[in-house]
């Protein structure tokens, strides 16, 4: 992916434990006021968590709030679709990127680091 410029915009990559060759990406952006783009050259399921604040007791993931059940058990976490192109990340988010196709060499098993020697 084409990483903004913006200071305020930190990503960080891992092998996936979805998929051999796969990555995972997280996108934060931590500016208060201004959104950032970021480039994918392949599609994507994305995770982007969101609150009113920083401060806020709510938490919404892809703009759906997440409340837990009555029984305290977690709702479903279901991932957003995102093309191949030009994605915004929110000020104050989270993104989380599963780029399962990613075929990158380092990862050969899900999960795990290849050594590069």
């Amino acid at each position: 992916p084409h990483a903004p410029s913006n200071s305020a915009v930190r990503i960080y990559a891992q092998c996936s434990k979805l998929a051999s060759g796969g990555v995972t990406l997280l996108a934060l952006n931590t500016s208060t006021n201004e959104s950032s783009e970021l480039s994918l050259p392949m599609p994507a399921e994305r995770f982007t968590l969101t609150g009113e604040a920083l401060s806020s007791t709510i938490v919404s993931l892809n703009g759906s709030p997440l409340q837990a059940a009555a029984d305290g058990s977690l709702p479903p976490m279901r991932p957003q679709h995102a093309p191949a192109g030009t994605i915004r990340l929110a000020p104050e988010s989270i993104t989380f990127l599963e780029i399962p196709a990613a075929h990158n060499k380092n990862c050969s098993r899900a999960g795990e680091l290849r050594d590069a020697h």
